[in-house]
């Protein structure tokens, strides 16, 4: 499924697809691409606390 067709479902504001590494490779949504960086980057850092 794309990010544009995920980011259409309700109360979705952000969508972001991220390397192993935290390093972001693809973003939609309305956050400003600093944003989405940082998000990336929490995301990454949260998957390898709960794994």
């Amino acid at each position: 499924m794309s990010l544009k067709k995920i980011l259409v479902l309700d109360g979705v504001t952000a969508v972001c697809r991220f390397r192993d590494d935290g390093v972001l490779m693809e973003a939609e949504g309305i956050l400003p691409q600093e944003l989405m960086e940082r998000l990336a980057k929490f995301a990454q850092w949260y998957r390898r606390m709960v794994s």
